[in-house]
């Protein structure tokens, strides 16, 4: 079998977790069918893949570069017109202006009740419509010039942040500057149009939006078409969607993986660039041949929430991507010694300092806990700062224990697994999850797990660990003096893990997938 692959996580800078799920299983896949050829799919635009990526793997793939994800497009510019479209309003009438090299010109009746110099305008906090230089008015006694910065011209006049004049759109003359006898005058206005002025939404804006919007979906289906034809005359038969490169191929079965549903169910904790990227995931899901949660309780998600049918979603599962066994004495010592620390007198908790993992919540139940237990074991946070961790930094200073509370980044898996076997238990209290792999990394070395009574991490953890809600903190702070307090429990916990995380391996996973994925290419 020959597989294109979403290769979009092996351009990234962060090998996130979807990096090791694809890792995982394409090693897997390869270690099952030797004969199994990858073509990697990356969109150029998102650079070329990395080195330190693909030396993940127990081979080198193929790579194909075609500029074919609707993420990556930039945004749909909103059309513009660059004609000020210069005209006088003249008592409750418009009147055309000859314009000629930035003048515009009026001759007609002087006014009784209002005249105003108006175009288009444009602009965001203040609209811009065009830069005012002078004004001459001919036909009283005498001709009546007005510089552009005549502090006189205020109705309809602003300065930008250079000082320089402008309309808002329109622009009043006071009615002062042209008494005089004659019934008849002449008005030139020199002027600056800005370079463009955004059209006002309408049906002409909205044709423009999708003639261009027609011509982007053309050349995109263009590029698909060649795309199709250069992985078929490679030999493949399936395109494997895998997030960053969400897109159906037309003559190959597409198939893809589905995390979470964490951008629809709780989008506060994704910005909007992400939920847009994940409309088009969505798409994706509901027109593919076959999708593959990595858990039971992404697959009820996705089949609750989304278009997609029941049928078309199978639970492969994931594993963890390295080696989390249980270390041996010697191996926690030579890492936990250097930070301080003293085997099975540390609570763990793993993953990247963002809301929706939930560390702040998980910070006030531990502060409650040393309130709560003399000889408290310290706190021991391991995870990339990724976004809105200001408050946790904060409540860790004022606490005045930044040595009992320890937080580290770019540890390696063999040093976390180590860290793993020497805490006396690990507390994974996220929101919402689609898998939670920190759970099985957790018990496969052999530490007892707490984690939330939600989503896939009580699927995970089954019986195998402390459950408890994560948005309580006296909840939170009850469960974890509960094991701090308890060896017996965190012995049995520590043996039902290692059972239960026999239950996940790449292998399976892998076997699930490939089985599938020939009975799609036979049909």
């Amino acid at each position: 079998m020959h597989i294109a692959f979403d290769g979009g996580c092996f351009q990234q800078g962060i090998l996130g977790g979807i990096y090791q799920v694809a890792r995982g299983y394409l090693n897997a896949a390869k270690a099952l069918d030797p004969d199994l050829e990858v073509t990697l799919v990356c969109d150029p635009r998102q650079g070329r893949v990395r080195e330190e990526a693909l030396a993940g793997l127990s081979w080198q793939p193929d790579v194909i570069y075609a500029p074919v994800a609707v993420s990556y497009d930039p945004p749909q510019e909103w059309p513009v017109e660059r004609d000020a479209n210069v005209r006088f309003y003249v008592d409750g009438r418009i009147v055309s202006a000859v314009t000629s090299n930035n003048m515009a010109r009026y001759v007609g009746p002087r006014p009784s009740t209002a005249f105003a110099i108006i175009s288009r305008a444009d602009g965001i906090d203040k609209k811009f419509g065009v830069h005012i230089d002078h004004i001459e008015i001919l036909g009283n006694d005498r001709p009546v010039y007005i510089y552009g910065n005549d502090r006189r011209l205020a109705a309809g006049f602003h300065f930008d942040d250079e000082g320089v004049r402008w309309t808002d759109g329109a622009g009043f003359i006071p009615l002062t500057f042209f008494s005089g006898e004659s019934d008849e005058i002449t008005v030139d206005v020199g002027y600056a149009p800005r370079e463009e002025y955004r059209m006002p939404p309408g049906p002409a804006t909205d044709i423009l939006r999708q003639i261009r919007q027609g011509i982007a979906a053309t050349k995109r289906n263009r590029e698909l078409k060649a795309l199709s034809e250069a992985l078929i005359a490679r030999g493949c038969t399936v395109y494997f969607a895998n997030h960053f490169t969400p897109i159906n191929i037309p003559g190959l079965v597409n198939v893809a993986w589905a995390y979470d549903l964490i951008p629809v169910l709780l989008p506060q904790y994704f910005h909007s660039d992400a939920r847009l990227n994940f409309d088009e995931n969505l798409r994706i899901f509901a027109s593919a041949d076959r999708v593959y949660a990595i858990s039971n309780s992404t697959r009820d998600d996705l089949v609750a929430h989304t278009p997609v049918k029941a049928d078309q979603v199978i639970t492969a599962g994931i594993a963890t991507s390295g080696d989390f066994s249980v270390r041996t004495p010697s191996a926690v010592s030579r890492v936990i010694g250097p930070l301080g620390l003293r085997e099975k007198n540390y609570i763990l908790v793993v993953g990247t300092v963002e809301p929706r993992k939930n560390h702040l919540r998980m910070l006030l139940a531990y502060l409650d806990l040393r309130r709560r237990m003399p000889n408290c074991p310290d706190l021991v946070i391991v995870g990339k700062l990724g976004w809105d961790f200001d408050q946790l930094l904060v409540v860790r200073e004022e606490s005045g224990l930044e040595q009992n509370i320890k937080i580290l980044s770019d540890i390696s898996d063999e040093d976390l697994a180590c860290l793993y076997s020497g805490a006396m238990f690990s507390a994974y209290l996220s929101v919402y999850e689609g898998f939670g792999l920190p759970v099985i990394e957790s018990m496969a070395a052999g530490c007892p797990v707490l984690t939330s009574d939600r989503s896939s991490m009580a699927e995970v953890a089954s019986d195998a660990a402390v459950l408890v809600n994560p948005y309580e903190i006296d909840d939170i702070s009850s469960a974890m003096h509960r094991m701090a307090t308890n060896k017996r429990l965190r012995s049995d916990l520590s043996q039902r893990g290692l059972s239960r995380a026999k239950n996940y391996s790449w292998a399976h996973s892998s076997e699930i997938i490939m089985h599938d994925l020939s009975g799609l290419v036979d049909l």
